[in-house]
C-alpha cells in the first residue's frame, strides 16, 4: 500500500466506496430509461446531431427544453470535440453501425494453399488408412511433391 496515501485523500476500503459504482451508463441506456424511446428513434436523432456544426450542438445542449438524454449526447459530443478525443463519437458509431470487423491475417502460410483436406469417415480408420493418409499429407517422399489428397 502507498505509504503517502494520507497526502492524497482517504484510503479505499470496504467502508469508503464511491457513491456511484460501476461503469457509466451508455447514452442509449439513459435515453431508453428516461423517455422509453426505441433504438431506431435514438439512431435517427443521433444521426441528425452528429451532422450539426459544433455551435449548434452546444446550443441544443444548453437549451432548457432539450430532453436530458439529447442534452447528454450533445454535451458529450461537444466536450469530446473540445478535448480532441473521439470516445463519444466512437460509441455512437458502434451503436449505429455495429463494431468494426476484425481483420484476419494469415501468419503461417503466406496465403498459399497448404494442400490439406479434412477426411471424415463414417467408420473408424484402420491402421492402413492412417498410413495412407500420412503418406498423402507428406507427399511421396521418394521424389513426388503431391501436397494433398487426390480426388479419386
Amino acid at each position: 500500500m502507498n505509504k503517502d496515501i494520507g497526502k492524497y485523500g482517504n484510503k479505499f476500503t470496504s467502508d469508503n466506496q464511491p457513491s456511484n459504482r460501476g461503469r457509466k451508463p451508455k447514452l442509449y441506456t439513459i435515453a431508453k430509461k428516461s423517455y422509453g424511446i426505441s433504438l431506431d428513434e435514438f439512431r435517427e436523432v443521433v444521426n441528425y446531431l452528429w451532422q450539426l456544426p459544433k455551435d449548434e450542438v452546444k446550443e441544443i445542449a444548453e437549451r432548457g427544453d432539450t430532453p436530458i438524454w439529447m442534452a447528454n449526447v450533445c454535451r458529450s459530443l461537444y466536450k469530446d470535440t473540445a478535448k480532441g478525443v473521439m470516445n463519444t463519437l466512437r460509441e455512437l458509431i458502434q451503436l449505429m453501425f455495429g463494431k468494426e470487423l476484425t481483420t484476419k491475417i494469415d501468419v503461417t502460410t503466406n496465403g498459399r494453399d497448404i494442400g490439406q483436406q479434412l477426411i471424415f469417415s463414417p467408420t473408424p480408420l484402420t491402421e492402413q488408412d492412417i498410413k495412407e493418409i500420412k503418406e498423402m499429407q507428406h507427399g511421396n517422399e521418394e521424389g513426388g511433391s503431391d501436397p494433398g489428397i487426390s480426388e479419386t
